[in-house]
């Protein structure tokens, strides 16, 4: 497979998949000493090292955001020859409308392993492209502005084997008509465009495609006007697996919306959220859950359902759920019996109720144990409150695969009883618990059992809670932690020692959010940080300022993993982050915060450092 990459504004977008991970483990295994390699900077050593990795696996080649000049041709082809795949890499500096119409010298280039196409204006800002038997077979555009609508529906046109088609907030309108001539276009991706109605696009896919299986039209502006055309397109494309048709109004019509959506008896994943859906739809959900009946993800976040029993009445007709969103949709305390139906007949695994009114909890988690199966759940900011923690451990109880679990913003004040009701999640590797009334001096026994009963915890938020010494001590015991979120609780310079002791025994840890906490001698903070190895630090307002310049470069610099860092926001002056910029190696004098995330995060000396925020 030829891969196609545009250029925009000196930027070559690129995607590389786990590119760290998969090259620290190649080099390890083949033991490679790239300081052999006659490579002037390390920009062109990480490149020729990324290519060499992923032409020697064979693998599909992507990158992302990486600054590509004419230079490091030579360590793509010198990359190319060591892999012993033959080949070159060919430049082309064309208008895309004429090379992806002349696909006769698309042909004639198929013997290079990669293809770089590059646009000399900025109107283009992505493009993505694959050949396969010298024909395309995907072509991804996103966001532009077509000046012309008839000069692409022609360019669709002389794409007969084209499998996938995305475009993507291309400001297409109404008069948008392309005539699609593959028989093979099972993939269309649409969205956030704007089709007036979309009566007009539903008529143009319905008389031109008829082997879809995933269709995206959300933000497409559509309407009630559609639905007769939608209705022909789905009779029409009966084997689609995805539909999205997120953020449209389907306010008046939406029993008609979803009565059509009934007959695709293959669909598998649909995402209605933000699509104005109300309270009266009901009599819709169920008509769909008839005829939809291998629904197994279903997302209607941020529609308002007012409270209404039917409507989860309704959904209880599916039998195959797996996934349910409702995020935002008013659900309360009375939909409790028909939340109970939906889930005994369905072994739901991931349920998100974030950002509804569940009164005090206790109903919706009686009316949830009767399921054994979830896997992920959120009661983000759902009003919950202590008296439902017997509740909330006997539900933990019953659904022992839990293992992401979100109970954040709630209106706890007894930390001791939620963490004693947690501690019966003991397969949990996400927990988030912001804001949930943890105290010090009341919680640490019921926390150091919850720590002794979850030593699988990966991802762990306890911001904005009141964490001591004692506490982050207890932390400590964990061995798999990746992630810890820890803002705004009250860490201060005492807590330095426990929280490097936590490091040192989880030594997969890669992201460490420190902000809004008071370190008022921020130096034994910075000490730690440099002997550790951390990919993402967020230090916003710790009471750093510019007697501490000389150690945070010192700390940007010995993080050798370091990839995003989050500093600017503290007490730094205009001469602070100046000083910043000569420990780090830079001649430029700035005049403010903005101009130097500006010099600090280009990539002009092609040495690699992290993003500084």
């Amino acid at each position: 497979m030829v891969q196609f990459v545009a250029d925009c504004d000196g930027k070559t977008v690129f995607h590389l998949d786990c590119a760290s991970r998969i090259l620290n483990e190649f080099l390890e295994r083949r033991k490679q000493d790239l300081s052999k390699n006659e490579r002037k900077s390390l920009g062109e050593r990480t490149l020729y090292r990324c290519l060499i990795t992923f032409l020697a696996t064979k693998s599909t080649l992507k990158m992302h955001d990486c600054v590509f000049t004419p230079h490091d041709f030579i360590a793509v082809n010198l990359a190319i020859k060591d892999a012993g795949i033959g080949g070159q890499v060919a430049t082309i500096d064309t208008n895309l409308f004429s090379v992806v119409q002349n696909v006769g010298k698309l042909k004639q280039l198929t013997q290079a392993n990669m293809i770089i196409l590059r646009k000399p204006t900025a109107e283009l800002e992505f493009i993505e492209l694959a050949m396969e038997d010298n024909e395309v077979i995907r072509f991804k555009l996103c966001n532009r502005r077509i000046a012309q609508d008839d000069k692409l529906s022609e360019l669709l046109c002389d794409l007969p084997a084209v499998r996938e088609i995305t475009l993507e907030r291309c400001v297409l309108s109404e008069n948008f008509k392309p005539s699609f001539k593959s028989k093979h276009l099972s993939h269309l991706y649409l969205s956030g465009n704007t089709f007036d109605g979309g009566e007009n696009m539903m008529r143009v896919l319905a008389s031109s495609v008829s082997s879809l299986v995933s269709l995206d039209l959300s933000h497409c502006d559509l309407n009630q006007k559609c639905l007769p055309a939608m209705k022909t397109l789905f009779r029409h494309n009966p084997a689609i697996t995805y539909l999205n048709l997120a953020d449209n109004n389907f306010s008046q019509q939406e029993n008609t919306l979803l009565r059509t959506i009934g007959s695709l008896g293959h669909l598998e994943s649909l995402h209605l959220y933000h699509c104005m859906l109300t309270r009266n739809c009901g009599s819709g959900f169920s008509g769909m859950a008839i005829g939809a009946s291998k629904l197994r993800i279903l997302n209607v976040n941020f529609n308002n359902f007012a409270g209404n029993p039917e409507v989860l009445m309704g959904l209880s007709g599916c039998k195959s759920l797996e996934e349910l969103y409702m995020y935002s949709c008013e659900i309360q305390t009375r939909n409790c019996s028909s939340l109970k139906q939906v889930v005994m007949r369905n072994d739901l695994t991931v349920l998100d109720l974030s950002y509804n009114d569940l009164g005090d909890g206790t109903q919706i988690l009686e009316a949830l144990t009767v399921c054994s199966s979830l896997e992920k759940v959120s009661f983000f900011n759902c009003a919950l409150v202590d008296t439902c923690l017997h509740s909330l451990a006997d539900f933990l109880k019953s659904n022992k695969k839990i293992s992401d679990l979100n109970v954040s913003r709630n209106h706890f004040w007894d930390g001791k009883g939620l963490f004693g009701a947690l501690k019966n999640a003991k397969k949990l590797e996400k927990l988030y618990a912001r804001d949930v009334g943890l105290y010090p001096e009341e919680s640490q026994e019921e926390f150091n059992l919850f720590v002794k009963c979850t030593p699988k915890l990966r991802i762990l938020e306890l911001a904005e809670n009141q964490l001591s010494q004692g506490l982050i001590k207890l932390m400590t015991m964990w061995r798999n932690l990746e992630k810890v979120y820890l803002y705004e609780c009250g860490i201060n310079d005492q807590c330095v020692e426990h929280l490097k002791s936590m490091l040192v025994n989880n030594r997969n840890i890669e992201v460490l959010d420190l902000e809004r906490n008071d370190f008022v001698r921020s130096r034994e903070l910075l000490l730690m940080l440099e002997e550790v190895c951390l990919v993402g630090i967020d230090l916003r307002l710790s009471s750093i300022g510019d007697a501490k310049v000389a150690q945070v470069a010192r700390m940007i610099r010995q993080c050798k993993k370091l990839d995003h860092i989050w500093i600017t926001e503290n007490n730094f002056t205009v001469d602070g982050f100046n000083g910043i910029l000569r420990a780090l190696g830079f001649d430029r004098v700035v005049r403010n915060k903005y101009e130097f995330l500006e010099v600090v995060n280009q990539v002009t000396d092609r040495r690699r450092r992290p993003f500084i925020h």
